[in-house]
């Protein structure tokens, strides 16, 4: 009888051991130390990038599963040597349901590193913004709430990325699940220097709109933003924002 006891007791401590074990390896995939990203570290790499097109349908839902489109959003970037540097040139359209044009967005970034040169924003308002970035300092013109178009300059401590750049940004970084990554950039409505967090998970297989089955790696980021990307074009697959009131804004490859 002691025997036996003794016997379950073992059997007991090395299921308890194996568990134990199997825990610890899946918690450590998001144990490692966070990432910062400094210019000067060449993490992200926008060599490969080519140019490409893309369109998506863009939802909300709401806390009850019921889906509203609420735009069609189009993304196309080339490649244009100035100065004998070659940059990567990203143009977005935003449109209602019924395709009429809201607003462009435009950046210009190194396509060696993805570090900005030029953002602009102008919708079909009048509103306009333009964003010039150099190493120490951001130049800023926007004629928003009746301001003049007169230029703010306001230096930086750091080099900063664009984070208007969004998933195409991300496609930078190297993919080794499990890592995070911290990237300063420049906050237009913070008007001074944040950081977004990037986790890097495992790869997920998104259908999209069109019936195509894609392999993407997930990302996902503080600021409340997930990305199914590809090192491949077009690189962005699918895109969710979570809100505060529990709804979900979805971008879905058409």
């Amino acid at each position: 009888m002691l025997y036996s006891l003794l016997i379950n007791h073992r059997c007991i401590h090395k299921i308890t051991l194996m568990l134990a074990l199997i825990f610890a390896g899946s918690n450590q995939l998001f144990a490692q130390d966070t990432i910062t990203v400094k210019s000067e570290s060449n993490i992200i790499d926008g060599s490969f990038i080519q140019p490409y097109t893309n369109k998506w349908q863009v939802s909300t839902i709401d806390k009850n599963k019921k889906r509203s489109v609420v735009r069609i959003w189009t993304d196309y970037a080339q490649v244009l040597e100035l100065d004998g540097v070659d940059y990567l040139h990203r143009v977005q359209d935003l449109y209602s349901p019924n395709m009429e044009l809201q607003e462009t967005w435009i950046n210009i970034v190194s396509k060696k590193n993805l570090l900005p040169r030029r953002f602009t924003s102008q919708n079909a308002l009048g509103g306009l913004l333009n964003i010039n970035f150099d190493l120490d300092k951001v130049v800023i013109q926007s004629n928003a709430n009746q301001q003049s178009y007169e230029p703010k300059i306001v230096n930086l401590p750091e080099v900063v990325y664009d984070w208007n750049l969004y998933g195409m940004l991300l496609i930078g970084l190297p993919f080794e699940e499990g890592e995070i990554y911290r990237i300063p950039y420049w906050s237009q409505s913070l008007e001074s220097v944040d950081y977004v967090t990037a986790t890097i998970y495992g790869r997920e297989i998104i259908k999209t709109l069109s019936g195509k089955s894609i392999s993407t790696r997930k990302v996902n980021t503080n600021k409340g933003l997930t990305f199914w990307l590809t090192k491949e074009k077009p690189y962005v697959i699918q895109l969710e924002l979570q809100k505060p009131d529990d709804s979900v804004l979805l971008w879905e490859m058409l």
